[in-house]
């Protein structure tokens, strides 16, 4: 049994039930004046499906654990001291709102109480509320099935949300209800931090020529002619003015190279006329010298429309993997100057220890190990992911490998059962997994359903801990007695729930298939049965 969450006392915050569109960006305030100083506060928030919290117009966290809309989790953050006076709690929440391999719908709103001993202030009806006016909410174009929406900000319309300053008396106040849900506190070894602002190299300038709109922004910038200048030209000078081409649908376009990947939310400063369009597109590598903004129907590209004068901008709630950045600036009908002051990213990272000494004496194996060290690294967030760019979610075989390299280089046990404690929810009636987790998603690939009782094992044997087996015993053993009866009476051996599923083994033809045919039996399947078997078997008798 799970004790009682401390959250229990604060009320579910959200717009008008009616309002249940997906893509929602909700701004949520409270001021409270204190009479006497209060110490040792604890601020706990959950969120669905994310969040920036700050306090008194500074940020003091973000991040919503990736959890399952059946086990919401709730975040911690300490405040050592309030002073008497007026205070300010404020919330931007976004609320994802459909179905993604990296996220599972849930229900939408903000969960929060600030207390102590001797104080305490819950999210309540008295809490004033807002959509947020310069992000686009409700339908947009997706960036992926994977990953989610796309993003459009219009500066124009943008409000200082964290300020005290900022006169909330016309707002709505927010919609409470109780809590459908026990919350539990999120595992403490996967919590990422904020680094500082990795400024990127203009590597390329050139002029830009729009001929049309697509329906997306990263087809648009694909669509888009550019020209570039001769690589024997100097690039944008940062903080130098620089006058917009001349004629129609004519712009800027940047090539900014951060000269490494890395993962983290895109930043940019800059100086541009009110209603200059900039089309920004991230990407792992470049294509005939351009950012891959559109790749197999995928969008790795968002809006940004500017206000008069500077403009400072972060993208929040989706981390992007990339090493290069495309700009595409389309200045208003009256053209006018840009400059722009930087461009790069702000780096969400899990903090790690050092990593187990390994001297082997050779230069290019030592080389490599470092690389692969970094890339495990821009795969670890909340949970293991299969890559940084493209689709940043969990399965378990990518997860597995994942894992067996964590235990030798960090011995990072907690971090992996943060993983494997996902899968439970994943469990679908036949005993086969879906593909990712969380998610709500119907794709199954019934061999990684297999994997799940063997990482559980290999947890077990690198860790010596218990803990994963015995929370998820039940799933467990419903996964293994259900993948039991599938048995040919003929043969013996063993077939997945349904000849629907996507038959995957490797990214071979002759091994991954869609469906199969009646009465097929794989060998493939039957050796991973037979590894899984022998894990789960260990398990018991651990």
């Amino acid at each position: 049994m799970l004790a009682p969450s401390p959250l229990n006392a604060a009320k579910r915050i959200w717009l008008e039930d009616s309002n249940k569109e997906p893509n929602q960006y909700v701004i949520f305030r409270r001021r409270f004046n204190l009479e006497e100083s209060q110490q040792n506060l604890k601020l706990l928030i959950c969120a669905d499906s994310d969040f920036i919290l700050t306090m008194n117009g500074k940020e003091l966290g973000r991040g919503q654990y990736s959890d399952d809309p059946d086990q919401p989790s709730w975040s911690e953050f300490k405040i050592d001291c309030l002073a008497p006076g007026w205070h300010l709690l404020a919330v931007l929440v976004y609320h994802k709102g459909a179905n993604f391999s990296v996220y599972a719908p849930g229900q939408p709103g903000l969960i929060l109480s600030l207390h102590n001993e001797s104080f305490s202030l819950c999210s309540d009806d008295s809490w004033k509320m807002l959509s947020h006016p310069a992000f686009k909410s409700g339908p947009i174009p997706l960036l992926s099935s994977q990953l989610g929406f796309t993003a459009e900000y219009d500066a124009r319309k943008e409000i200082p949300w964290q300020a005290a300053e900022l006169d909330d008396s016309g707002w709505q106040n927010a919609i409470a209800s109780a809590p459908s849900r026990t919350l539990r506190k999120r595992p403490e070894a996967a919590i990422p931090q904020m680094l500082p602002f990795i400024p990127a190299k203009i590597m390329r300038k050139g002029m830009v020529l729009r001929n049309c709109q697509a329906d997306t922004v990263a087809k648009t910038m694909a669509l888009d002619q550019v020209f570039w200048q001769s690589r024997f030209k100097p690039a944008l000078s940062l903080d130098s003015s620089e006058d917009f081409p001349e004629g129609r649908n004519a712009g800027l376009a940047l090539i900014a190279d951060l000269e490494a990947e890395h993962v983290g939310f895109i930043e940019f400063e800059l100086e541009a006329p009110e209603g200059c369009i900039v089309d920004f597109a991230h990407g792992e590598h470049l294509n005939d010298g351009r950012v891959r903004s559109e790749c197999f129907s995928r969008n790795f590209a968002d809006r940004y429309i500017c206000k008069a004068g500077r403009n400072v901008f972060h993208l929040p709630f989706r981390r992007v993997g990339a090493r290069y950045l495309q700009l595409h600036l389309l200045p208003p009908e009256n053209n006018g100057k840009i400059s722009l002051h930087r461009v790069g990213l702000r780096p969400w990272v899990l903090p790690l220890p050092e990593a187990a000494i390994f001297d082997c004496g050779n230069d290019k194996l030592l080389e490599l190990r470092r690389l692969s060290i970094r890339t495990l690294e821009l795969c670890m967030h909340e949970h293991y992911e299969d890559c940084p760019w493209r689709e940043q979610a969990l399965y378990t075989y990518d997860s597995r490998n994942q894992m067996l390299y964590g235990y030798y280089i960090w011995g990072n046990a907690d971090f992996a059962a943060a993983s494997l404690n996902l899968w439970a929810n994943a469990l679908l009636p036949d005993g086969h997994l879906r593909l990712c987790a969380p998610t709500r998603m119907e794709l199954v690939i019934p061999m990684y359903s297999l994997i799940w009782p063997i990482q559980v094992y290999e947890y077990y044997l690198y860790s010596g801990r218990l803990d994963v087996m015995q929370q998820n015993r039940l799933a467990l053993e419903t996964l293994v007695d259900k993948a039991l009866t599938h048995q040919d009476e003929n043969s013996g051996l063993y077939r997945p729930a349904s000849k629907h599923y996507w038959h995957f083994y490797e990214w071979a033809p002759e091994l991954s298939q869609q469906g199969a045919q009646e009465g097929e039996l794989h060998a493939l399947y039957n050796l991973y049965m037979i590894e899984m078997l022998e894990a789960y078997a260990k398990l018991l008798v651990a």
